[in-house]
C-alpha cells in the first residue's frame, strides 16, 4: 500500500482527534511505491490483527435508509438480486450489529459480500441518531474485513458510506481524505464515492476543493465517462459557487470525454442551462441552444424545453417590470419562444403540462386545456403540478378548484397532493385550519396513505393557526410512533404552535425544552426561524413587570417595582427565563446556520424592557445596531416606555434621535413617551417642536389606528373560524 494511506490515518487524527483510533480504513505502511497487488497483501496483514469487533448498544434508530448507489462497474444495483442472513426487518441498528458481531466471530459461520453491505446500510441508516463516533467505528470494522476478504466491490460501497457519515457531520477533510487514499489504494472510487465528495464540497467547501477533485480525478484517469457526473461538477461551479465560465469550460471537457465514448451529452446541456439560468444569461443560454440543435448526437429532452420556456417568460416580465425596455444584446424573446414551440412541435417530446406551466399559462388554463387535448388523461403527476403552481402564485381558490377537479374526475392522490393542498390550506387565511385535519383523516383512513414530514409539519403549522398545543402535542406523539425523524421545518412548526397558544401552559414549556435538546440527537442544527420561535415561546410565559412606583437605578433587582400581588417566586421565575432566553440569543450569535435577525431582536428587547431590565435591553438595541439591523416603531416603543419607566430620559432623548436618523416614524404613543420626557427634562423648545410636529402628523396617526384596528378585527374573524367545528 502506498505512503499515501499512512499519511491519510495520520492526517485523520489531526482532523478528529477524538476518533483518532477509529479512523483504520486506511492503515499505516511503509517503504517505497507499491504495485496495486502488494499493496492490497500489506493492506490485508496490517489489518489481520483486528478479527473481532465489540457490541455498543447505544443506537436504538430503525432501519430506514438505502445505501448508496452501486460503483461505476454498473449502472444498477449489483444487490437487487441478493438475499442476506443477516436478519434486518423490523430491528434496531444495535441488534443487526449484535447478529453481525456473533456471527464474524463465529469461525463455522459464512458471511456474504451483501451481509456485509447489509450491516453497513443498518449502521448508516442510524448515524442520524447515533453517536458519530460509533457509526464511524463500525464502518470501519466492516471495511476491515472487507478487505480482509477481498470484497472489493463491497469494500467501496462501504467507504462511500463511511464518507456520507463524515459529510453528515461536516467532517470534510476526514473525507476528502478517505477519497486521496483510496485513489491511491487498490481500490477504485466509484461514481457514487465522487458524487458524494462533490456533493460534500458544494455544501461545506469551496470552489478550490471542487476544482482541485476534477484535477485530481482527470490526472489519475479516475474520472468516469458518465454524463450525471460531469453534469453534478458543472452545477456546483456555475450555481453553488458562482462561477459560469468555469462551468463553461469543464461543460466543453465533459462534451470531449462524453462523444469519445459515444455517451448522450443532455444532461450535461440541461446542467450549462441551469448555469445560465442561475446567472439570468438568456443569450447565453439560447446560442447554447443553437450548439445543441447543431449536435448530431444528443437531442433535447423535456426538461431543456422547460428550463428554455421558464428563461423566455422570466424575461418578458423583466422587460415589463421595466416598462418594456430590454438591454441592447437581448433577443427578441417573442421570436425565441415561437421558435422553442416550433421545435418542441417538431421533436419527439410531447408536450405536456409542465412545458405549458413555464410557458406561462395560468394553471387553470392549462387543466382546461389538457382536458380536451392531451394525448393521455392527466395524472397524479399533472395535478400536483398545477396544484403546485397555484400555490407558488398565492392562486389559493384555484388551487381547491383544481383539488376539486382532480378528486370528480377519481385521480389517485398521493402524499405529494395531500401535501400541496394543505399547504395551500395554511396560506389562506379564509380557509379554516380544521380542513387540515379532515383531509388527514381522509389521507390516512380512507386512501390508506402513510404520512411523511411534510404532513406533519402542515399539521402543525395547522395547529398554530388554531393555538391548538394539545393537537400539536398529541401530533408529534403519533410522528413518534411512526418513526419519522423531525427536521427543522418541523421543530419551527411544533414551537410555533405551542407559542401562539392562548393559555401559556408550564408543561408546554417542560416538553418544548425536551424537544429543543433532542435536536441535537437528530443531528439537526436549529436554524434563525427555531431559535426564533423558541424564543416567542418562552416569552410568552415572562409576565410583564407591574409598577407601582418608577424603577429605580438599578434595574437588576427584580423585586423592585413589583406591584403588590407579585410574589418573589414569579420574579425569580421571570429572571431565569430571561437569562434563558440571552443564552439560546448568546448561541444564536455562534451558531453557523443562525444569525438574529429583526424578529430575534425583537422578541428580546421587547421581554427584557417590559422586565424592567434596561440595560440589557439596550444592549440588546445597540448590537442590532452594530448588526445594521432595522427595528420597528412597537420595538423603539418599548425601549421608550422602559426608560421612562427607569426615569433616564436623556438615554431616552438619544434614543429619539436614533429614531429620526433612521427614518422611524413615531406612533401616539412614541409622542407621549417623548412629550412626557420634554417636560420632565424642562425642554421646552423641544416639547412644542414634537408637539406640533404630531399635530401635522394626524392624518398618519388615524390611518395607523384604522390599520390597527382592521387587523385586529381580521385576527378575530381568522380566529372564530379556525375555532370552528
Amino acid at each position: 500500500m502506498h505512503r499515501a494511506l499512512h499519511h491519510v490515518c495520520r492526517q485523520t487524527r489531526r482532523i478528529a482527534p477524538q476518533q483518532s483510533r477509529q479512523l483504520r480504513a486506511f492503515p499505516r505502511v511503509s517503504g517505497t511505491t507499491l504495485t496495486p497487488t502488494h499493496g492490497s497483501r500489506i493492506f490485508a496483514r496490517s489489518l489481520s490483527t483486528t478479527t473481532t469487533t465489540t457490541t455498543t448498544t447505544t443506537a436504538t434508530a430503525t432501519i430506514d435508509e438505502k445505501g448508496p448507489m452501486p460503483s461505476s462497474s454498473t449502472s444498477q444495483d449489483p444487490w437487487h438480486q441478493k438475499t442476506s442472513t443477516i436478519v434486518t426487518d423490523d430491528q434496531s441498528a444495535d441488534s443487526v450489529w449484535a447478529e453481525y458481531t456473533r456471527r464474524v466471530n463465529d469461525d463455522a459461520s459464512s458471511l456474504s459480500e451483501y451481509d456485509f453491505i447489509v450491516v453497513a446500510r443498518a449502521v448508516k441508516a442510524a448515524s442520524s441518531s447515533a453517536p458519530p463516533a460509533q457509526c464511524i467505528k463500525r464502518l470501519q470494522s466492516l471495511l476491515r474485513q472487507l478487505h480482509q476478504r477481498d470484497m472489493g466491490m463491497g469494500f467501496v460501497w462501504c467507504l462511500n458510506m463511511l464518507m456520507h457519515v463524515y459529510l453528515e457531520n461536516d467532517d470534510l477533510a476526514a473525507a476528502k481524505l478517505l477519497f486521496d487514499g483510496l485513489g491511491k489504494s487498490a481500490y477504485k472510487p466509484s461514481h457514487v464515492t465522487i458524487h458524494t465528495l462533490l456533493d460534500g464540497i458544494t455544501r461545506l467547501g469551496s470552489f478550490k476543493d471542487a476544482r482541485l477533485l476534477l484535477q485530481t480525478l482527470d490526472a489519475q484517469q479516475l474520472m468516469p465517462p458518465r454524463a450525471d457526473t460531469w453534469a453534478r461538477f458543472i452545477r456546483a461551479y456555475g450555481t453553488r459557487f458562482q462561477r459560469a465560465e468555469a462551468a463553461a469550460t469543464t461543460f466543453a471537457m465533459a462534451l470531449d470525454d462524453l462523444a469519445a465514448n459515444n455517451v448522450d451529452a443532455i444532461q450535461c446541456y440541461n446542467a450549462m442551462f441551469d448555469v445560465y439560468d442561475k446567472n439570468q444569461q438568456m443569450d447565453r443560454a439560447w446560442a447554447l441552444y443553437q450548439q445543441l440543435l447543431a449536435d448530431t448526437r444528443t437531442q433535447p429532452d423535456k426538461r431543456t424545453y422547460t428550463t428554455l420556456f421558464s428563461m423566455i417568460k422570466r424575461q418578458q416580465q423583466q422587460k415589463h417590470t421595466a416598462g418594456g425596455a430590454g438591454h441592447s444584446s437581448t433577443k427578441d424573446t417573442k421570436a425565441m419562444f415561437d421558435r422553442l414551440c416550433k421545435d418542441l412541435a417538431e421533436s419527439d417530446v410531447e408536450m405536456d403540462t409542465q412545458h405549458y406551466l413555464a410557458m406561462g399559462w395560468a394553471p387553470l388554463r392549462v387543466l382546461e386545456h389538457q382536458l380536451v387535448n392531451a394525448q393521455q388523461p392527466l395524472d397524479t403527476h399533472d395535478y400536483n403540478l398545477l396544484l403546485q403552481e397555484s400555490v407558488r402564485n398565492n392562486q389559493f381558490e384555484n388551487a381547491l378548484d383544481i383539488f376539486g377537479r382532480m378528486k370528480s374526475s377519481a385521480v389517485k392522490m398521493d402524499v405529494y397532493t395531500y401535501a400541496i393542498f394543505m399547504d395551500a390550506i395554511n396560506k389562506d387565511v379564509e380557509q379554516p385550519a380544521d380542513m387540515v385535519f379532515e383531509l388527514y383523516t381522509t389521507m390516512t383512513k380512507h386512501d390508506h396513505l402513510e404520512p411523511d414530514a411534510v404532513i406533519f409539519n402542515n399539521l402543525f403549522l395547522a395547529c398554530g393557526r388554531q393555538a391548538n398545543a394539545d393537537r400539536a402535542i398529541a401530533y408529534l406523539k403519533e410522528m413518534e410512533d411512526r418513526n419519522i425523524a423531525p427536521n427543522l421545518y418541523i421543530a419551527s412548526s411544533f414551537l410555533a404552535a405551542l407559542a401562539q397558544c392562548d393559555q401559556p401552559d408550564y408543561h408546554d414549556l417542560v416538553l418544548a425544552r425536551a424537544f429543543w435538546q433532542q435536536l441535537a440527537m437528530h443531528d439537526l442544527r436549529p436554524d434563525t426561524r427555531a431559535y426564533n420561535n423558541f424564543l416567542a415561546l418562552l416569552a410568552r410565559h415572562v409576565k410583564p413587570k407591574l409598577y407601582q412606583s418608577v424603577e429605580e437605578d438599578d434595574d437588576d433587582q427584580d423585586n423592585d417595582g413589583y406591584a403588590s400581588g407579585s410574589t418573589s417566586q414569579q420574579s425569580a421565575a421571570a429572571t431565569s427565563m430571561i437569562n434563558d432566553m440571552v443564552a439560546l440569543y448568546s448561541q444564536m450569535r455562534k451558531a453557523r446556520d443562525a444569525r438574529p435577525d429583526f424578529l430575534t431582536y425583537s422578541i428580546l428587547i421587547n421581554t427584557l424592557a417590559a422586565q424592567g431590565q434596561v440595560r440589557r435591553s439596550m444592549q440588546l438595541y445597540r448590537n442590532a445596531q452594530l448588526a445594521s439591523i432595522k427595528l420597528n416603531v412597537s420595538v423603539y416603543n418599548h425601549i421608550l416606555q422602559g426608560l421612562a419607566n427607569n426615569r433616564d430620559y436623556h438615554t431616552l432623548m438619544n434614543v429619539w434621535y436614533d429614531m429620526k436618523t433612521h427614518a422611524i416614524k413615531p406612533d401616539r404613543q412614541t409622542y407621549d413617551l417623548l412629550l412626557d420626557a420634554c417636560q420632565q427634562l424642562q425642554m421646552t423648545e423641544t416639547f412644542l417642536t414634537i408637539r406640533h410636529q404630531r399635530q401635522q402628523d394626524t392624518a398618519r396617526l388615524d390611518q395607523l389606528d384604522r390599520d390597527r384596528e382592521d387587523r385586529r378585527h381580521r385576527s378575530q374573524t381568522i380566529r372564530g373560524l379556525d375555532h370552528q367545528v
